[in-house]
């Protein structure tokens, strides 16, 4: 992928900074490859965006709605709240480079 496939079609919100100021995570609508979900056949992921290069990416991806990010304190992972139609809702972490993720929680 590109640099400007990395970048959400639309922001949603749910803007969060990290403790030190040096990036943000936020969730918005993915591109129009994403199964069919609550926003029609695009999904609601979770990009990282760095301050100081202005570089956005997409940490989450899949037939599954992201909301609610929160920053880990050590500001190296985040939870979030998933949502899949078929399998209910989970808590799940994922390190600020994408590697790691888990799910802490399932409904």
């Amino acid at each position: 992928m590109d640099e400007a496939d990395w970048v959400p079609d639309e922001i949603l919100g749910d803007v969060r900074v990290q403790v030190e100021g040096e990036k943000l995570v936020f969730v918005g609508i993915g591109s129009d490859e994403d199964v069919d979900g609550y926003l029609g056949a695009r999904r609601s992921h979770l990009y990282l965006h760095e301050v100081a290069s202005g570089q956005t990416t997409q940490l989450t991806a899949g037939a599954h709605d992201e909301a609610y990010p929160s920053w880990s304190p050590d500001g190296q992972s985040i939870v979030y709240a998933t949502w899949q139609d078929s399998a209910y809702g989970a808590i799940r972490t994922v390190r600020v480079d994408g590697s790691a993720a888990r799910t802490l929680t399932t409904a």
